[in-house]
């Protein structure tokens, strides 16, 4: 029905004249549009709005008609049918009305219905509007009315009902809308919210790009102009004149010269540099180190990460309240992970199950139940059937629920859903309580018992459950982040400053050659560079050339670091951004939940009132009541009460259309399900989400941090070149003058002057003869020369009208084989069109084709590297520049990703393939794209395909790019963990070195009084003093303590009366002298265990149970079997004859027994083969170290095992190898011969290699810091009872000084017991106490300094654990990636194979691989499907169309990503292990002891008081 009959003001014949009131006119039309006379009904809605065109009711009832039009064809009862257009239309009249209406009378709920009903249909017919949204401001504005009226008259007022009912009804509706249409936007944000986080994760990985790119900028030498001129002067006198003693002076810069150096350039950019080395000095002298970061949002800076870190946190980045964070992290099932190691997962008789459970239930006693060894779920065998399709969907099943429990993401309500599944669908073969007896409800492996189409549906929950929340976009963007630790430590040369900062000083190995030496960053180490000794003849070339590298222009050196200085802080707020974000979605996330908790509380309430009635039904004298009945009373009590009208709504929606029982359970049960899904979807989004947030504030703490080095370096190589060219140039004066010296004295006396001035001119004259060479240019290639004319050849044409004419005769020329002469002309072309974009477009096709043909070894005329590699630049510049004058063409695009990624092939030295991907990445972002008419388009396709087609080779090459930039990747992580594990061991040592100098430097400060007094205070001690006065010394009240340092009033008197007050209550509490500070945070904790709970709560990061999904499962029950079997060459003739006799002893049907099997057989058939015997030592070392440290997986182990039985399978049967578990065991290697032997040897070196795993072995046996490095030497001392005094022991009185130390504080009573005599007390106690200085200002610097350099230290391994942590993340991330690649290509590979077996059908037509792909593509397409599939399928294609072809490429592609993630495994497995290490080291490293301190204090105290005792007693006599 069209609207114009709708709009029409022509009255119809039925239609009477106009009557006094509206009222009347809007029943008449009522009746007509009850009698089913929709079209004359809509006339008179719309003659009466004509003579009303202010009434509200007018345009109410208009809007009635069209919705009811808009009901009936969503019923499907319209008498007749309407378009889609048609349908809208009446909605958008709908909408319109009622708007109208409730603008007339904003106070009725009646209109406010009708606005609010006809937005939503507005929104489910057209969802390009502006969607549910508008439905929920209506909703709110009816539901705020708070005196609303209903409208007298006509049919908006329903006369049987009280006025109040009718409101509360309609507010029940209104609320009904709201909740369905929210329902509906949450769903639509669910769904669209995998694409968000795709975006915000490819826009971190741009910005981190982006840091790389200009991180690299800065390290890339600029030229030095002068180098040539100077090299050879400065050479000879680093060779033949200059001193050792010179050479390492060159080494020291004195900051006064440095100053100088820069203050004789008066350049502003000389000013700028001196300023900036003086800056640097300042902040290193504070900060102890090179390294420093720049807030990107306050431009402040901070001495450390740790530091800065927490500047973002409390200043800057928003975190969730405390009730949000409670939402974020659901509970997880720790215990279910045995289920998967222990247990067999095959397809299970259902049947034959129920049997097996009712027979063991017959073995209850009484009321005591079942024993558990009788439960079905405990039973080692199960019976089990063969089913390959239910065993295939049970593969994936545990396969999915593998990953999900690995990682710890599986909650407890994601386990009672998955167990209710399976429960409701097995008790329709097996009673409910028959399950439950058995525990069937309470394992996993229920699933298998179920068929096919129920494991299915199981599937399909764990699959949408972890395709919800863009897991694997995550995974890949955190796996993949290349912003690691410190990204500016990269090249940077070591250099120090001297110990009072006047100095900065280079390693003196810089002399003999050895340029990289190991950097960590530190600004005080000159003592290190102390020990180094060289010879003369040590000195190399190789630090001139070194020196001569590099621009002298200071200004160009600092330009570059402050450009990268402003882009960290450009990318930093970037990141900043999406930081906020990603807490904004956290948010919303949460705030949404809250919503559904709330929801599902109403829903349960409800299903609580249906269930309580069930109970009472069960009394047979109960006269039951209906749901509907108790809802409905339900719906009253809220109304009466004012209660939730959310509540309200749900029951509304149950109760519409629903009036039997069975019905509203059900509908309750429905609305429970879909919000527990919800749920459980929210839960895994808000787990991705703080996963992304997390990584982005990591991010911008790892993108401001800086180096000083990075301008340093530059600047102090400029000033050393400048001292060497002066001592050089001062040297050359030198031996010129003793020359001429020398020369004039073999003359007689009275020819000296003539002589002289002869020779002064003859000197000169020689020295203006001199004429300098000139430098011939370089030659181009022959080939080049002719490309680059522009003189036409003899058969080139004459320009024509159109560029089209030109080069199509130049492509006929090309395809003749005339190369040089497409290129003549290409480059006239380019002349006579400079701004064509096809010109240019066509010129990089010609220079693209001529590096093909050199790929392919095609090419007429040899070129050599040089020569490619010159055509390979020209058409990445000539691509370049077509895509600048044609953005919008997809072929110019695909040529510029060609050129670029041959550049990075041919010229891997200066070009990476991250352009590459950048590349793709734009070309495949463009929204609408052109394809250039005319040669480059082929006019045999459509321009859709052609598009298609184009975006696919995009994607292909950035998918190679990846894999290459992976694989170099691969390459040097074992560098990576070779370089971190080493400087563990440095700051280990440190620690050490630490450790022993502060005891060392405690007890070498000198008493400057000691000789003054020594004589006075011993002859009070041996003569005069009593007993119970030696015994009251070593007891010393904390108040006397406190007064003593009083006395002093200097700032070290004060600070060290607070250290020793400090100490004191922390002993009362502790009950210890010993504690632990964090270096992150200066919190002090009491004992060791409670300090790593700290540290690992608090500041350690660990994977998140997403990410710990991909950690690889370990094998841990193969030691033994290297350690206590013997591994020997074992003769494989005689053993297959062995098994073949063992089988012969197997029952029917019962299998072989396990003592018969050939695995279990103590004596193998060993034989003499010292060649194998070698190679399997080899092999067993090696699965030692791998076994040792936990770090063979078990996809290495089936790796392992794979290659064994494939060969092994050429002399023994499979089935005969599998049933004597030969599959199951490493010593099936010993029947391999030698040549499979050593395959065997290199897949476990190529893991061993990749992992860095004799590093990591190496490191993890060696460690050097040992439980607590803070009890060496400490004195007994304790505390009385009420702690007001500290003690020592008695028994240094008579000269035991060393006594046992276990660290306690109150032990004072065993002091008690022992008895002293007078004449035990010794001098030795009195020399103790004279030893050591009384200056407690040098005792508190010493225990500051070891404070602070153990807090240093702890910081360096904190920084370690983050680099490793980034490193697991990357890899994790890169190994959800080639899972996903893994996944598609066994997919095409099963197509196949299923063709495979079809064909073994004698009937069947056979079709071949090359149409299903292709079918299984199209397919893709049409339905939007998986793109990395489609490409997957182009790709193999591109390579053959050959059945056999295709299935070995796929097989190819197969066997390269297992190895891959073989690799992935070993390094995961070897970076948690050095993580572990690294948190045990930062633990370790903060321990101390508070006697360190308190000791000297009590000496100098009890010294002081001798010393008063014996003067006064001096006095007294």
């Amino acid at each position: 029905m069209s609207s114009e009959k709708h709009n029409a003001t022509q009255a119809s014949p039925s239609q009477p004249q106009p009557s006094n009131t509206i009222d009347d006119d809007v029943i008449h039309a009522t009746n007509e549009f009850q009698k089913g006379n929709h079209s004359e009904a809509l006339n008179l809605a719309e003659a009466i709005l004509l003579r009303h065109p202010n009434s509200a009711v007018a345009h109410g009832f208009r809007c009635f008609c069209h919705m009811k039009i808009v009901l009936s064809v969503r019923n499907n009862s319209s008498d007749a049918p309407l378009s889609l257009a048609e349908t809208l239309e009446h909605v958008k009249i709908s909408v319109e009305s009622s708007k109208r209406a409730v603008e007339l009378c904003p106070d009725s709920l009646y209109f406010r219905s009708y606005h609010v009903n006809a937005l939503f249909d507005l929104a489910d017919y057209d969802n390009a509007n502006d969607g549910f949204e508008p439905v929920i401001e209506a909703c709110d504005a009816a539901l705020a009315i708070e005196d609303p009226i209903l409208m007298e008259g006509t049919i908006f007022k329903n006369e049987e009902r009280a006025r109040e009912s009718q409101i509360q009804e309609l507010r029940t509706i209104i609320g009904a809308f709201k909740l369905i249409s929210k329902s509906i936007i949450d769903a639509t944000y669910m769904k669209n919210i995998k694409n968000e986080i795709q975006e915000v994760q490819d826009r971190k990985d741009e910005i981190e790009q982006s840091a790389i790119m200009a991180r690299k900028n800065v390290e890339r030498k600029l030229k030095n102009p002068n180098k040539d001129t100077v090299e050879t002067r400065v050479k000879a006198y680093w060779n033949n004149t200059m001193s050792t003693e010179l050479k390492k002076d060159l080494l020291r810069i004195r900051i006064e010269d440095l100053k100088l150096h820069f203050a004789k350039n008066e350049s502003p950019a000389a000013v700028a540099v001196a300023e900036e080395v003086m800056q640097a000095v300042e902040y290193v002298k504070v900060s102890q180190n090179w390294k420093f970061l720049t807030c990107c949002c306050c431009g402040e800076r901070i001495l450390d990460m740790e530091g800065f870190a927490e500047h973002m946190k409390h200043v800057h980045l928003r975190t969730l309240s405390n009730e949000l964070r409670i939402l974020v992290e659901p509970e997880i099932v720790i215990d279910l992970v045995e289920t998967f190691e222990s247990r067999v997962w095959k397809p299970v008789d259902v049947v034959a199950a129920k049997k097996m459970m009712e027979y063991l239930s017959r073995n209850k006693h009484g009321d005591e139940g079942l024993h558990e060894s009788k439960f079905f779920v405990n039973q080692k065998v199960w019976p089990f059937c063969k089913n390959s399709r239910r065993g295939a969907v049970i593969d994936k099943i545990q396969a999915r629920l593998h990953v999900f429990l690995k990682i710890r993401c599986f909650a407890w309500n994601h386990f009672r859903a998955f167990m209710y599944l399976i429960i409701q669908m097995l008790e329709k073969h097996i009673p409910e309580q028959l399950l439950k007896e058995h525990r069937m409800d309470q394992t996993l492996l229920s699933v298998c018992l179920l068929d096919t189409s129920e494991l299915s549906f199981v599937f399909e929950f764990l699959d949408e459950l972890d395709n919800t929340c863009g897991l694997q976009r995550i995974y890949k963007s955190v796996d993949k982040d290349v912003v690691r630790g410190e990204p500016c430590d990269a090249n940077l040369e070591k250099i120090v400053f001297d110990e009072d900062f006047s100095c900065i000083v280079f390693d003196k190995r810089r002399l003999r050659g050895e340029l990289v030496a190991t950097n960590d960053g530190a600004a005080v180490t000159s003592s290190a560079d102390e020990e180094i000794e060289l010879n003369d003849n040590e000195c190399k070339d190789a630090f001139v050339d070194w020196l001569l590298e590099g621009s002298t222009n200071i200004g160009e050196q600092l330009k570059q670091w402050t450009s990268l200085r402003e882009t960290s802080i450009s990318q930093g707020k970037e990141f900043f951004k999406i930081y906020e974000a990603e807490l904004e979605r956290i948010q919303n996330i949460c705030e949404i939940k809250v919503q559904y908790l709330r929801d599902l509380n109403v829903c349960e309430n409800l299903d609580s009132i249906c269930v309580e009635e069930e109970k009472r039904r069960e009394d047979s004298g109960y006269k039951s009541v209906s749901y509907e009945y108790l809802l409905s009373e339900r719906q009253r009590q809220i109304e009466r009460t004012n209660g939730d009208i959310f509540e309200l709504a749900v029951v509304w929606i149950i109760l519409r259309g629903n009036h039997e029982d069975n019905k509203i359970k059900s509908g309750i049960k429905k609305l429970i399900y879909e919000i527990v899904i919800k749920l459980y979807k929210f839960d895994a989004i808000m787990r991705t989400t703080t996963i992304a947030m997390e990584q982005t504030g990591e991010k911008i703490v790892k993108i401001a941090a800086d180096n000083h080095r990075l301008v340093m370096v530059p600047l102090l190589k400029s000033f050393m070149r400048a001292r060497l060219e002066e001592l050089a140039n001062e040297d050359a004066e030198e031996k010129s003058k003793a020359a001429r010296e020398a020369s004039l004295s073999e003359l007689d006396p009275d020819d000296k002057k003539k002589t002289n001035k002869e020779g002064g001119d003859a000197r000169q004259g020689h020295e203006k003869s001199k004429v300098k060479k000139k430098k011939k240019g370089k030659r181009k290639p022959k080939e080049l020369k002719k490309h680059n004319a522009t003189q036409a050849s003899p058969s080139q044409p004459q320009p024509s009208n159109t560029i089209d004419d030109e080069v199509a005769h130049t492509i006929n020329e090309f395809q003749k084989g005339n190369h040089s002469e497409a290129l003549n002309l290409a480059e006239a072309i380019i002349l006579r069109h400079p701004n064509s974009a096809v010109a240019h477009g066509y010129r990089c096709f010609c220079h693209m084709k001529i590096v093909l043909s050199v790929r392919n070894n095609s090419s007429v005329a040899h070129l050599s590297l040089a020569e490619t590699l010159e055509h390979v630049k020209i058409s990445v510049e000539s691509s370049k520049r077509a895509v600048e004058l044609c953005p919008d063409s997809l072929y110019f695009r695909s040529y510029h990703v060609n050129a670029l990624f041959d550049l990075a092939d041919y010229d891997s030295a200066n070009a990476g393939f991250e352009p590459v991907i950048e590349a793709c990445d734009a070309a495949l972002a463009m929204e609408d794209p052109i394809l250039i008419e005319g040669f480059l388009e082929n006019e045999e396709r459509s321009r859709e395909s052609q598009i298609q087609e184009l975006r696919t080779i995009f994607r292909v090459f950035k998918m190679h790019s990846k894999h290459i930039i992976d694989a170099k990747y691969m390459e040097n992580i074992k560098n990576e963990i070779q370089e971190v594990q080493d400087r563990k061991d440095e700051i280990e040592q440190s620690a050490i070195v630490a450790r022993k100098n502060f005891e060392m430097c405690s007890r070498k400060l000198k008493n400057p009084k000691k000789d003054t007094m020594e004589t006075r205070v011993k002859a009070y001690w041996n003569n005069t003093m009593g007993m119970e006065l030696k015994k009251d010394l070593l007891r010393i009240r904390i108040e006397d303590l406190k007064l003593h340092f009083a006395k002093n009033k200097s700032p070290a008197a004060v600070a060290m009366a607070e250290e020793v007050m400090q100490a004191v209550e922390y002993v009362k509490v502790s009950q210890n002298w010993k504690f632990s500070t964090c270096c992150l945070c200066d919190v002090r904790i009491f004992n060791m265990e409670w300090f790593a709970e700290h540290m690992k709560r608090v500041h350690l990061r660990t994977l998140s149970y997403e990410l710990r999904l991909l950690e690889p499962e370990i094998v841990i029950d193969l030691l033994n079997t290297t350690e206590s079997r013997e591994w020997k060459p074992v003769d494989v003739v005689a053993a297959k004859k062995m098994m073949e006799d063992l089988s012969r002893n197997k029952h029917e049907g019962e299998g072989l027994h396990e003592s018969k099997f050939f695995v279990n057989q103590k004596d193998w058939p060993y034989c003499q083969n010292s060649w194998r015997g070698a190679v399997i030592d080899k092999i067993r070392a090696s699965l030692h170290v791998f076994l040792k440290i936990r770090c063979l997986v078990l996809n290495h182990f089936r790796g392992f095992m794979y290659l064994i039985m494939q060969a092994l399978k050429k002399r023994i049967p499979e089935q005969l190898l599998k049933e004597h578990c030969m599959n199951q065991t490493p010593l099936s290697v010993c029947l391999l011969d030698i040549s499979e032997l050593y395959r065997v040897l290199e897949f476990l070196d190529d893991l061993d290699n990749t992992c860095g795993l004799q590093r990591i072995y190496k490191s993890v046996n060696k460690d050097v810091v040992r439980s607590e490095l803070c009890d060496a030497y400490h004195e007994k001392i304790v505390f009385n009872e009420d702690f007001s005094c500290v003690v020592f022991d008695k028994r240094m009185l008579r000269g035991e000084l060393v006594v046992t130390n276990d660290g306690a504080a109150v032990t004072s009573s065993a002091d008690a017991e022992i008895e002293l005599n007078d004449d035990e007390c010794k001098d030795a106690f009195v020399n103790w106490l004279l030893k050591g200085s009384a200056d407690i200002g040098e005792q508190l610097k010493l225990w500051t300094s070891l404070r602070e350099t153990s807090i240093s230290q702890g910081k360096e391994f904190f920084k370690i654990y983050e680099a490793e942590f980034e490193r697991i993340q990357n890899i994790c991330e890169k190994k959800a990636q080639y899972l996903r690649d893994l996944n598609v290509l066994q997919n095409l590979e099963s197509i196949c194979v299923k063709e495979d077996k079809r064909r073994e059908d004698s009937g069947y037509k056979p079709v071949s691989y090359e149409y299903l792909l292709s079918e299984q593509r199209r397919q893709i397409e049409r339905t939007n499907g998986d793109i990395l599939e489609s490409d997957i399928i182009w790709n193999i294609f591109k390579e053959t169309h050959v059945d056999n072809k295709i299935k070995l490429a796929i097989k190819k592609q197969i066997h390269n990503i297992i190895l891959r993630l073989y690799k992935f495994d070993a390094i995961i497995k070897t970076t948690t292990i050095a993580m572990e290490q690294t948190g045990t080291k930062i633990v370790t490293i903060a321990a101390y002891d508070h006697r360190l301190i308190m000791v000297p204090l009590l000496k100098s105290f009890m010294l002081a008081r001798l010393e008063e005792l014996a003067n006064e007693d001096a006095e007294e006599v």
